[in-house]
């Protein structure tokens, strides 16, 4: 499941990969604005927010690809919203972090492709799968309200770095925006006992390797 998701990342990502972004914009109002349809907004910060003004569509087709750096506990919310009448197409998520924190090195991604199950999360530790996942994403793709929509979540202690991409045809009006949010995310209750058993057994393998025999 996990390689059809990345699959469709990486065709929506071929085909967006000749549209440029410029660089982005801060208002008076505080928000940072964006426009074109291939856009590296950067390092996101808590409570950022703003419009990316994006290319019309061209021959009915909107084709788009943000991406962004996410800091640590936080989350982003794309909203996208069609001035047209919104036929088809699809909305994908995901992101990636790596980082080495106490000696130990973690990795860990999500993936999601609108209006599917195929989604899919994964933590490491040394190389190691844990089940506890630090990363999130949903993705929903509206033709009936004219909008699409992402979140993603990022609960590492690390950077995630993300990328949201959308394929759609629209009849009509081809003009479109939109409209991000950056907030914090509170550290779930029980994600601090998972680390502490995390770490003792991380731990415990490297003191079994330690262990020179008699």
């Amino acid at each position: 499941m996990k390689n059809v998701v990345y699959t469709y990342l990486l065709v929506a990502g071929m085909v967006l990969f000749s549209f440029t972004g410029t660089a982005k914009a801060v208002i008076d109002d505080g928000s940072t604005n964006f426009r074109g349809s291939r856009v590296d907004m950067g390092t996101l910060e808590n409570g950022q927010f703003g419009t990316i003004h994006a290319h019309p569509a061209s021959g009915g087709f909107a084709l788009n690809l943000l991406s962004a750096l996410l800091p640590s506990q936080s989350a982003v919310t794309f909203s996208y919203n069609f001035s047209g009448d919104l036929k088809n197409g699809f909305v994908a998520a995901g992101g990636r972090y790596s980082y080495e924190l106490g000696g130990d090195s973690y990795k860990g991604y999500t993936a999601v492709l609108s209006n599917t199950p195929l989604s899919s999360s994964g933590s490491f530790v040394n190389g190691r799968p844990v089940t506890e996942a630090l990363a999130f994403a949903s993705a929903d793709f509206d033709p009936n309200a004219n909008t699409a929509s992402v979140t993603i979540t990022n609960l590492s202690d690390g950077f995630l770095d993300i990328a949201s991409k959308l394929v759609a045809y629209v009849k009509y009006n081809k003009n479109y925006t939109v409209s991000y949010s950056v907030t914090e995310t509170p550290i779930p209750a029980a994600l601090p006992m998972f680390a502490m058993g995390l770490a003792a057994v991380v731990g415990l393998r490297r003191r079994k390797q330690n262990k020179i025999p008699a």
